[in-house]
């Protein structure tokens, strides 16, 4: 891990945000985390958007539900992506650990288990560098369904895209 440590900014006794080469800033474990442990909860101005992902709204904003979005003013916008996350989002605001967290180790998501759908507007080419990476980030619709049952039976799959997944499929 390559840190400034002049640059840490405390967040809490278990959490700091930290610079991270080539990705801007991180949230990090200052103490141990147990998996199943609330890292903390997101809070900001919940949204609805009727053309899916084009918004307007700045800040750092993630799905929460059908056409529903939640602009975080907490910490949210330092949680950075993983292919292989230590964290999910339970309940639409709860960040909680999946594994145990060391302390130094960076705190992280799979974008693609929050959204349905990022490839208009928000996708992108990943960059955690993990043996298993995907490559590319582009909503939950978009995941291998390899990825779509392992996420599912640790029941990190927050309802609406189980919910949008039924839809589709009655679709096809």
């Amino acid at each position: 891990m390559n840190v400034n440590r002049e640059a840490e900014h405390l967040i809490n006794q278990k959490l700091y945000i930290a610079p991270i080469k080539n990705k801007g800033l991180g949230v990090f474990a200052s103490k141990p985390i147990r998996k199943g442990e609330l890292i903390f909860s997101f809070s900001g101005v919940e949204f609805r958007v009727d053309d899916d992902y084009k918004c307007d709204v700045e800040g750092y904003w993630f799905q929460i539900g059908d056409k529903q979005w939640l602009d975080d003013k907490n910490y949210g916008k330092f949680v950075n992506h993983s292919c292989n996350p230590n964290s999910a989002i339970f309940n639409s605001i709860e960040l909680k650990s999946i594994k145990d967290i060391k302390p130094g180790e960076e705190i992280n998501v799979d974008y693609d288990a929050t959204e349905w759908d990022n490839s208009r507007y928000n996708a992108f080419i990943c960059k955690c560098g993990d043996k298993n990476c995907r490559g590319i980030i582009q909503g939950y619709k978009y995941l291998p369904e390899i990825w779509k049952r392992f996420y599912k039976k640790m029941g990190i799959v927050p309802n609406y895209l189980l919910e949008m997944e039924k839809q589709q499929s009655i679709m096809i």
